[in-house]
């Protein structure tokens, strides 16, 4: 083929700049057919989805009788452009400003990249049948969930619906060549109306890590778990950090790669001792895979699992009592795939992941005092240091609680007191490595922040 037609197809040459694409010749049609409209007259801002058995592809793994409930979930749009840049203020190379498996504005620690929001829920008959209504004009998929309020197997990709629309589905996670065969009875919930749906407890808006699942942790576990006292390592406070917050950080970043080098772009499926989450970086796209109901989300989690049992002590006796809402909170987060942003946007795009605040001094001035006052005790230097770093409440970071005298307000958890007070100059010089971060994040907020989505507005 070329554009001088001696090949069969005659390629038309671009003409004022345009090209032509499935050229069709001029000549009389026969007008076709007008179809009218099926919509009502007043469509509204609903459309209609009727689902025939939620069990058509979850067996032979879920038995009749289990799903209870569908969640009907909103994927958020990226809403501002972030230009890629090669240098942050605490690194260089491509891409600088994104992080844990290029995303920008970071989401997740390498999770979901979508921020979410939770319409509700809608009841799933005795026969597998559901019939209710959705929003319209905005990314929409659906999880289906358990008696105990987890999500079961959810869609790994979305729909879209307009105004008055009707559509149905024979399953969940069918099989794409699969076709009814005769149907008998109609599904129950065909023979009535459309259902609303039932809106979370916590309300509608995106779904913050910080607003949504924190407040449960500061109200059953922050007593036990926190800067101070933290068994196992399981530190749950709501302290913002470099990047997340302390508890984020904790429950999603522990043991994976990107605990300690979150500046890489691909990275395998990462393994956490408290939550199953997939992960979506370059070089893990494999997982596309795992669609078997349970095997990932909260009902593959340790962290659900204890919120059922109720974090039993040694007897086996329940600590914590958690509420069905409480716990709705905690599973539906896991089952979004842990979003700790509840939106894409950012007041720090020139940051790694803009979103990074950590003194960029900081690793130099520990390290200085590592050396003069703690190579002694810890071998090589090495500090008690946590992967995240608190940029509020910064004074219960390890590296400045550990070694101040418990009369000055530590934990001498080094062993003995290596900081008298805090006037030692050594505890001052890392102190104040955080006062610029602490300038900056008064002036104009994170969006994890209380004034931050204000300071973007404006």
């Amino acid at each position: 083929r070329d554009y001088d037609g001696k090949a069969q197809v005659v390629l038309l040459r671009p003409a004022d700049g345009m090209g032509f694409y499935h050229v069709r010749p001029l000549a009389p049609r026969k007008a076709p057919p007008v179809i009218p409209s099926r919509l009502p007259p007043d469509p509204g801002q609903w459309a209609v989805v009727m689902v025939q058995d939620v069990y058509n592809g979850l067996a032979p793994y879920v038995e009749r009788g289990e799903i209870k409930r569908l969640c009907v979930i909103n994927e958020i749009e990226k809403a501002q452009r972030v230009p890629l840049c090669d240098t942050v203020p605490t690194g260089r190379g491509y891409a600088a400003n994104s992080a844990f498996g290029f995303q920008f504005p970071l989401v997740s620690c390498g999770a979901t990249y979508a921020a979410k929001k939770i319409w509700g829920y809608v009841p799933v008959d005795g026969d597998g049948s559901a019939h209710f209504k959705v929003p319209t004009g905005r990314p929409i998929y659906f999880a289906a969930i358990d008696a105990k309020g987890r999500a079961v197997q959810r869609m790994r990709t979305f729909t879209h619906f307009m105004p008055g629309e009707i559509q149905s589905c024979v399953g969940c996670h069918a099989d794409r060549n699969y076709a009814t065969g005769q149907v008998g009875a109609r599904p129950a919930a065909a023979l009535r109306d459309p259902v609303e749906i039932t809106p979370p407890e916590w309300g509608t808006e995106n779904f913050s890590y910080w607003k949504v699942v924190q407040p449960v942790l500061d109200k059953h576990c922050v007593k036990c778990h926190n800067a101070r006292e933290h068994p196992k390592g399981i530190d749950l406070s709501g302290d913002r950090t470099d990047f997340f917050s302390v508890s984020y950080d904790v429950l999603t970043r522990t043991g994976t790669t990107w605990a300690a080098h979150p500046e890489r772009h691909g990275a395998g499926q990462p393994a956490t001792p408290y939550v199953s989450w997939i992960s979506t970086a370059n070089g893990s796209e494999s997982n596309i895979r795992q669609i078997k109901p349970y095997q990932w989300g909260s009902p593959a989690s340790k962290l659900a699992d204890q919120v059922l049992a109720g974090h039993p002590d040694k007897e086996g006796k329940a600590r914590v009592r958690l509420s069905d809402a409480e716990r709705l909170r905690i599973f539906a987060w896991i089952d979004l795939n842990i979003p700790y942003y509840g939106e894409a946007k950012t007041n720090y795009p020139k940051r790694m992941g803009c979103r990074r605040m950590l003194p960029p001094d900081l690793a130099e001035v520990v390290r200085d005092v590592a050396e003069r006052r703690c190579a002694s005790c810890h071998a090589g230097g090495k500090v008690p240091q946590t992967f995240y770093t608190r940029v509020t409440n910064v004074e219960d970071n390890a590296v400045l609680l550990a070694p101040l005298a418990k009369a000055a307000g530590g934990t001498e958890a080094c062993g003995r007191a290596v900081f008298k007070t805090k006037d030692d100059p050594d505890y001052k010089a890392i102190r104040k490595v955080f006062d610029p971060i602490t300038a900056m994040l008064k002036a104009t907020p994170r969006m994890d922040m209380p004034g931050g989505p204000a300071a973007w507005n404006k």
